[in-house]
């Protein structure tokens, strides 16, 4: 990874891996005795939820001190573990509408492209909203969270889920920018290779959550 071009391949070569392997631990889940054990209880359930949580914080925070082999395994650890977290809401819409569900997860897949090129292309600085995107972000991860184990409203996880578009589309720009901006001072192939992981991450989040948020909130437009 000698350019920038070739360290954001290998990001988005490896998020597309991850929604690879996320698309497999769905359909595996659904297509088991899996899916009933884990969503037959909330313990189970809520359990898996907090684990890939944990990943996701770990593999941020450890970056630095893991070797890259290790980052590079609990990235597709965490990416295995949304495929079955996901598969719920998965089923709903494949048992109602599939189409919808292609065209929904089409329709992510081109906004986030466009939303990360545009933060590569930019000469605007995001780096001053840094602060109001994260807040956002931190806001709807915090909300989800006591919406899903207290409230369990119907009404706040729309609300959710269109701050979540907003919050998350930003943030695609954001990081879009700042690998960018963070690639010159990589100086080692492993830095290189732990960063990409990383940068594979947060994309993958990035993309998941809009295509969640966006599912949810076309079908309840859409009267699903």
């Amino acid at each position: 990874m000698n350019t920038v071009n070739q360290f954001f391949a290998s990001i988005y070569k490896w998020m597309a891996a991850g929604v690879l392997v996320s698309a497999f631990t769905c359909y595996l889940t659904l297509m088991t005795s899996f899916g009933s054990v884990v969503f037959g209880s909330q313990v189970i359930f809520y359990s898996l939820v907090a684990i890939h949580f944990i990943l996701l914080l770990a593999i941020q925070f450890l970056i630095n001190k893991l070797p890259y082999q290790v980052s590079f395994l609990l990235y597709f650890v965490y990416a295995a573990l949304s495929g079955v977290t996901i598969s719920g809401l998965i089923a709903v819409y494949l048992s109602t509408n599939p189409m919808l569900l292609v065209g929904v997860f089409v329709a992510a897949v081109l906004m986030f492209a466009s939303l990360a090129l545009m933060g590569y292309r930019t000469t605007y600085d995001m780096s001053g909203w840094k602060t109001f995107i994260f807040s956002a972000v931190w806001g709807v991860v915090i909300v989800s969270i006591i919406n899903a184990i207290f409230v369990q409203s119907y009404g706040l996880d729309l609300i959710v889920s269109a701050v979540a578009m907003v919050a998350f589309s930003a943030l695609t720009v954001y990081d879009a920018q700042f690998y960018k901006n963070l690639f010159p001072q990589l100086e080692t192939d492993e830095d290189k290779a732990k960063y990409s992981t990383l940068g594979a991450l947060h994309m993958y989040v990035n993309l998941l959550v809009m295509f969640q948020s966006l599912l949810k909130l076309v079908g309840f437009f859409g009267g699903e």
